[in-house]
């Protein structure tokens, strides 16, 4: 007996040995990453709430290849965390989320690959609340736990790519919720000379034992491109979506099913000779709708929209377009009918230099009609603008920029219709704006100041207004080798009267912020210190005036693959301050 026991240990040695080789020679290790990390979280505000939170993380990342780096890769990931946080009431939260994913894919580089994902991840919640009666003491776990699958497989060929997916989703909880998402479909590409295809076909469905939703969705589409030349090209689509939806919840259910069909296209056309360009659309659409809850209900419309347009461009200067569109749509028994035209000219000067000034002038005229089975209108609008801009410098490093603009815009409307009495009207508007910029450099830093104001103002047919006046000033300063300080100062005012409305005033914005940085404090390598500042103030014409003020200062150290940081962060709104202080490091491997 003790020299049978003896060959079959022998023997079974040999065989675990030869597997173990096997394996090793058929799994080739890649390489791992990851990283371990830790947290600390407390926040206090004036109320004398509190609470802390401690986080530790890990994760750890492999990939390898089966056999051969053709045959198969494999990939894999688990990451978990485990959360401990208390309130200052005596709340406590015990948290635990543990998530693995493993990614496989097989002769990656053929011509039908597969590919397969599936991760899980699980999760552990315990609250507790503290009572000064230890009877009333409260303590609840929640457990949570996901699972997803997805598949797919590819054929590729010379000009074309196939390929069919799955996918399985499904969410559980303690409580008996349950929640699936399945779904399956394919995606089709192919690839010819001046023109190509897509399609794609994708069939879900979702349901939730907790509320005894249902739903199922299916999806085709199909895209094709053609480019029978580099100055035409012609895109088209046709779709088709279908959504059947259940609800149930305390004895009522019902059901709502939606269709969905359209097809459009595309025409985009420019000469190779002359400066045109033509463009048009036509698109047709059908929705039904049916909502079965006892009483059925059900809606079916559809139409169609077309559009055309051309663009002519006369000089380097002078463009013009005009364009066009008609639709028309039908349901509930009644039919309805519209269409609009437009023309434009837009028009630009060349710069000019006038006491050295850059000078230029700008104007558009264009007009409109739309229509209707109830109603028409027609406008005609004309504008006219002009600028100019100037530099100085006031020294080597020092500079003074002024920019100056006015525009008038005028528009005359008439509107006629069955529903609404005839009306015309007539407007115009005038628009000034000024800048006035300033910027130098010296002494280690930079500094930019500039003051925008505009005003616009209806003269005939409007009696609206609106001002604006905007200020910024900035400053970034090197104190040393180590140090610098940003600065920066904004102020808007505006004041907007709409005509017919009171006039509320004018209303007030500013704020104001710095940024210091400091490298090494104390001489220490690889640390560095940052202070963030910013202060704003907002007096609106209408409502309350709110203050803020956000100051977060951090000290960062980075030591190989090890990161840390430590950070306070004050934060007050209307008097209400919260102070939070974060504690972090990670490392890396």
């Amino acid at each position: 007996m003790g020299r049978g026991a003896a060959m079959m240990r022998l023997t079974l040695t040999v065989v675990l040995a030869g597997a173990t080789a096997a394996q090793a020679a058929f799994i080739v290790p890649r390489g791992v990453s990851g990283d371990l990390g830790y947290s600390y979280t407390e926040t206090r505000d004036d109320q004398d709430n509190s609470s802390s939170s401690n986080l530790l993380t890990g994760r750890i990342n492999g990939n390898a290849y089966l056999w051969q780096p053709w045959f198969a890769t494999l990939g894999g990931t688990l990451a978990l965390s485990h959360d401990q946080s208390r309130a200052s009431g005596g709340g406590e939260t015990d948290s635990n989320y543990v998530t693995g994913e493993v990614d496989l894919s097989v002769l990656p580089m053929s011509r039908f690959p597969f590919t397969a994902h599936y991760s899980v991840s699980d999760s552990h919640v315990d609250s507790s609340g503290v009572n000064d009666n230890p009877l009333l003491a409260q303590s609840t776990a929640r457990h949570f736990s996901r699972n997803q699958l997805r598949l797919g497989q590819g054929y590729y060929g010379e000009r074309y790519r196939f390929n069919l997916r799955y996918n399985n989703d499904e969410a559980k909880s303690d409580s008996g919720e349950r929640s699936l998402n399945e779904g399956y479909g394919f995606d089709y590409s192919l690839r010819l000379p001046k023109q190509n295809l897509a399609a794609n076909a994708y069939f879900s469905t979702q349901s939730n034992n907790q509320n005894s939703n249902e739903s199922d969705n299916q999806t085709f589409t199909v895209n094709h491109n053609y480019y029978p030349s580099t100055t035409t090209t012609l895109d088209s689509q046709a779709s088709h979506v279908q959504s059947d939806n259940r609800y149930g919840s305390s004895g009522f259910t019902q059901e709502v099913n939606t269709t969905i069909d359209q097809v459009s296209t595309s025409l985009n056309w420019r000469s190779a000779t002359r400066p045109l360009r033509l463009h048009g659309a036509l698109r047709v659409h059908q929705m039904e709708y049916l909502l079965d809850d006892g009483s059925s209900t059900a809606i079916e419309n559809g139409g169609f929209n077309s559009s055309l347009g051309a663009s002519y461009q006369f000089t380097d200067r002078l463009l013009g377009s005009v364009n066009g569109q008609y639709s028309e749509s039908n349901g509930d028994g009644s039919d309805s009918h519209s269409h609009g035209e437009s023309a434009s000219l837009n028009y630009a000067s060349e710069r000019y230099t006038l006491s050295g000034f850059d000078y230029g002038w700008n104007g558009s005229l264009g007009g409109s009609n739309q229509g209707s089975d109830e109603s028409s209108a027609q406008s005609l609008n004309l504008s006219l603008g002009h600028g100019a801009n100037r530099s100085w410098r006031l020294g080597r490093r020092s500079n003074l920029r002024l920019s100056l603009n006015q525009s008038v815009q005028e528009s005359y409307t008439e509107s006629s219709g069955t529903t609404t009495p005839d009306e015309a009207s007539n407007t115009r508007r005038l628009a000034h704006g000024l800048g006035l910029g300033w910027s130098a450099s010296g002494g280690g830093g930079n500094t930019m100041a500039q003051l925008t104001l505009s005003d616009s103002r209806g003269i005939i047919g409007d009696e609206s207004y609106s001002q604006m006046a905007n200020a910024q000033l900035s400053r970034s300063q090197n104190l040393s080798s180590r140090s610098s300080l940003n600065g920066n100062l904004s102020w808007q005012a505006s004041h907007n009267v709409l005509e017919g409305t009171p006039d509320y005033g004018i209303g007030q914005s500013a704020s104001a912020s710095a940024s210091y940085r400091f490298a090494r404090p104390f001489t220490l390598a690889r640390v560095n210190f940052l202070s963030d500042l910013r202060l704003t103030d907002n007096q609106p014409a209408v409502g309350e005036e709110t203050q803020e003020l956000f100051w977060d200062n951090r000290l960062t150290h980075e030591i190989g693959m090890m990161r840390s940081s430590l950070s306070l962060t004050v934060h007050d709104r209307l008097g209400s301050q919260t102070t939070v202080l974060r504690f972090k490091v990670k490392r890396v491997f």
